[in-house]
């Protein structure tokens, strides 16, 4: 009895799989580089929203205080600290140039700036203090290019003409 097998062998040439190695390989690569790249912005991007929102804790602070040491016009010409502890700081324009730092967020630092809006009289060019407050913070880290800055305006309610 004669068998008679058909030797139909179908499947890939060493050639043909190492074609596809070299192919595959070449994927994962780009994939790798991909990812590397989106990982650095990520930490980019973390970097930057924790400073905002430390910038926003800075502004929340300043801004829950009253207006100026005194209640009524004429509000104080000198701006920065009457007070001499940080805790007892009472009003918006105690927090002018003072520097922050936060033991909780290693890296990044901060600064207020408050400054009056000035209405200049165009008849005599003189200016006028206003009830107008201007807030600045300003937070920096060393992997930002450029510092995050928020700004607000603050008023004490009582309109000046």
């Amino acid at each position: 009895m004669k068998i008679n097998i058909k030797n139909n062998q179908s499947g890939f040439s060493l050639i043909e799989l190492v074609l596809g190695i070299v192919v595959v390989s070449i994927a994962l690569v780009g994939a790798m580089v991909s990812l590397s790249n989106i990982e650095a912005k990520s930490v980019h991007v973390e970097i930057v929203n924790r400073g905002t929102n430390y910038a926003s804790n800075i502004m929340e602070t300043i801004i829950n205080h009253r207006f100026d040491e005194n209640i009524a016009i004429p509000w104080s010409a000198d701006l920065g600290p009457e007070e001499s502890a940080f805790t007892e700081y009472d009003d918006i324009d105690d927090y002018h140039s003072l520097t922050w730092t936060s033991p909780t967020l290693p890296g990044y630092s901060g600064t207020s700036f408050i400054n009056y809006v000035i209405d200049t009289d165009w008849l005599n060019n003189n200016p006028n203090i206003t009830s107008y407050k201007t807030v600045t913070v300003v937070v920096t880290h060393s992997v930002l290019d450029i510092p995050i800055v928020i700004k607000s305006l603050v008023t004490s309610g009582i309109l000046t003409f």
